[in-house]
């Protein structure tokens, strides 16, 4: 079946408008008069016209005139547009989308209430149509939308495209890079005036572009709220949140209901109302209010804290009772169980455990590079200088009483020059140890944020836990090895047997450094450190007390016993 082609001629009863000539020609289409009524369509025969009645609508007036003043404005000055001159035709709709249909057509063919419109035909010579205003109606505007849209006609002319300008009356406009006006209100409030009546008070504006400093901007003091009073009222679930408190928002609530909830540690709110805290400094903490951020504290074990006074006091009472032996040693330093029991190395231990006691001061006080270096070095040589005393004393007494000859060979090479060499090699080794240890480590001190993050805790930086955890391995090898020697020299026949004092000694020695291991991990600040020097304290004390302690009190309260008949020793001990 072939397809009837028709050719379509809109009627000729065409309204007249006005218009003015430009380079560019905005159109303009308003509901100036009301259109007649009309029958019903029956979509036979050719629909009536629509007529316009003798009605006029002098808001609609006023847009036509305003846009022919804001033309006419426009070409007058020389700084918005120059070398351009704006034109305007303008036609009135009757309030009917038919007329407005047909204006449309008009203006993009350019042919005028002379000749008929026909789509697609341009009739007009120059000054083509650029863009139309209009219409009122949404029904109307819609219907022009759709042809307008068909042939790519903009609601702004595209010479305005991102132009700014302040008009004579200090308005400021602006068009972006479309050629779109920015959106400006007035933001309004409604106030009750003198007389009772009430009216409608401009308070502040608003501003779509970002180009203006600001773009909402409310003047609160001449804002009137609800019952004419100067501030806003309360939301009817929670007031204010207070500072050092955050607001939260209660699920499926509206959001003037609120939970006010506490700022967590290290972080604050210094005023009302605040929807997050503000999180402090690395070297600040919070206050108790959680409103302010105050210096943290510096933590480190001091002089005058209880724990600080407790230690001091015990590491003064063990350098005190260790000079006390040694000058028990001294005075009777001729008596049958000062000489069997290796005088020479006895007072060289007693000299290394004072060594100890005082290295416990290093740890404390506030960490300096000068105090982390010699800590770790008292630590380590003056306990390794006590093992390798007992050490060379357990030697002493299995190979005494274990050759059948004082004169044989192992006894020969074992004197006491060779007790010596024993002692300074096994000491020189971790004089090595801990030289490695400080050249490996760039910085002694350092600020720890973490194990506490309220406090900054001033430590010495291990930086090389390989070299201390040598130093550390290397003092409990020499321990292990001593225990050992002394366990299996414990029954020997001596009725004063120093093997078995120094077993029990190093019994307390080796137990309290294991149990340091968990008690080292699990602490955290100053109480590191509380946990050390308790281990050096311990087990410095220990070895004083298991070794010496006997001898003196056979020494001081039972003289009778320190006679060369009480005592079983071997002949070359004391020598």
């Amino acid at each position: 079946m072939g397809t009837i082609m028709r050719h379509v001629r809109l009627d000729t009863n065409v309204i007249p408008g006005i218009s003015s000539s430009g380079d560019v020609v905005i159109g303009g289409v308003f509901p100036v008069r009301r259109s007649s009524r009309v029958g019903p369509t029956t979509f036979h025969t050719n629909p009536a016209s629509q007529m316009c009645d003798d009605s006029f609508d002098f808001r609609s007036f006023r847009w036509i005139r305003t846009m022919i003043y804001a033309i006419e404005d426009i070409n007058n000055n020389t700084h918005l547009l120059p070398n351009i001159s704006v034109g305007y035709a303008i036609y009135d709709t009757c309030d009917n989308i038919a007329e407005a249909v047909k204006q449309v057509f008009t203006l993009i063919s350019g042919s005028g209430a002379e000749a008929k419109d026909v789509p697609n035909y341009q009739c007009q010579e120059k000054s083509a149509l650029s863009a139309v205003i209009g219409e009122s109606a949404s029904v109307i505007s819609i219907a022009m939308a759709r042809i307008l849209g068909t042939y790519r006609y903009p609601q702004l002319v595209n010479a305005l495209k991102a132009v700014n300008f302040t008009d004579p009356a200090g308005n400021y406009h602006y068009f972006d890079k479309n050629g779109d006006p920015v959106a400006k209100y007035d933001v309004v409030n409604w106030q009750m005036g003198e007389n009772g009546l009430l009216s409608y008070k401009k308070v502040g504006s608003y501003y779509g572009s970002t180009i203006m400093d600001r773009q909402l901007v409310i003047n609160e003091q001449i804002t009137l709220w609800n019952g004419a009073e100067s501030q806003p009222p309360q939301s009817e679930c929670n007031r204010s949140c207070k500072p050092g408190f955050r607001k939260s928002i209660i699920q499926g609530q509206p959001v003037c209901c609120f939970s006010c909830l506490p700022c967590p540690d290290g972080e604050i709110s210094n005023g009302t109302d605040f929807t997050d805290c503000i999180k402090c400094p690395a070297d600040y903490w919070s206050n108790r209010n959680r409103d302010a951020c105050i210096p943290k504290e510096v933590d480190y074990l001091s002089f005058g804290e209880p724990l600080g006074i407790t230690f001091s006091v015990a590491a003064v009472l063990g350098i005190c009772q260790t000079i006390l032996v040694i000058m028990v040693f001294i005075k009777y330093r001729n008596t049958p169980i000062v000489k069997a029991n290796n005088l020479e190395m006895s007072f060289l231990l007693l000299v290394s455990l004072t060594l100890s006691f005082i290295g416990a001061f290093t740890f404390i006080g506030e960490p300096s590079t000068y105090l982390c270096v010699i800590r770790q070095t008292v630590f380590g040589i003056s306990f390794v200088l006590s093992i390798s005393c007992v050490l060379v004393k357990t030697l002493v007494v299995i190979l005494a009483f274990t050759m059948s000859k004082p004169n044989q060979a192992v006894l020969k090479y074992f004197h006491r020059s060779h007790q010596r060499i024993l002692v300074g090699f096994t000491t020189i080794i971790q004089i090595v140890i801990c030289i490695g240890f400080l050249s490996s480590a760039s910085s002694f001190t350092k600020k720890n944020r973490e194990t506490v993050m309220s406090k900054i805790i001033l430590e010495c930086n291990r930086e090389s836990e390989l070299a201390f955890l040598v130093s550390f391995g290397y003092i409990g090898l020499l321990a292990v090895l001593c225990f050992i020697l002394a366990f299996l020299a414990r029954n020997l026949p001596d009725s004063f047997n120093e093997a078995k004092f120094i077993t029990f000694s190093l019994l307390v020695f080796v137990m309290v450094w294991v149990s340091f291991i968990p008690g080292y991990a699990s602490t955290s600040g100053k109480y590191v450190t509380a946990v050390e020097i308790f281990a050096i304290l311990s087990s410095a004390a220990g070895l004083l007390a298991c070794i010496f302690y006997p001898k003196c009190y056979i020494i001081l309260i039972k003289p009778e016993k320190n006679s060369r008949k009480n005592l079983t020793v071997h002949p070359w001990i004391g020598k």
